[in-house]
């Protein structure tokens, strides 16, 4: 649309966008293969009854264990988001903070 407000709509960006469109999708197909495979693997070898025993046993409202998994995803994002470069803005990621030896 911005393309052809703009009038810089030709066969060559017409061909571009299909063609990255294309590649994104595909890519998001290849994650839920792959995380498809994953669980199905994690259930087969008896990880999912672990997990499910863990949970019961730590006695905790559906809120409470929610808020628990929240935090747990925010450590593990704000750990593990990338390198950053000296550029960029670190003011959510855990890793700005380590010193560089």
């Amino acid at each position: 649309m911005l393309a052809i407000a703009y009038r810089q709509l030709n066969w060559r960006v017409l061909k571009e966008s299909v063609f990255l469109c294309a590649k994104t999708s595909a890519m998001v197909c290849w994650l839920f293969v792959g995380s498809g495979i994953f669980a199905g693997a994690f259930a087969l070898l008896g990880g999912q009854e672990i997990v499910n025993n863990w949970v019961k046993s730590l006695d905790m409202t559906p809120v409470q264990f929610m808020l628990l998994a929240q935090f747990i995803i925010f450590l593990l994002g704000g750990r593990w988001s990338g390198p950053k470069s000296s550029s960029s803005s670190c003011r959510f990621s855990f890793h700005c903070y380590r010193t560089s030896t």
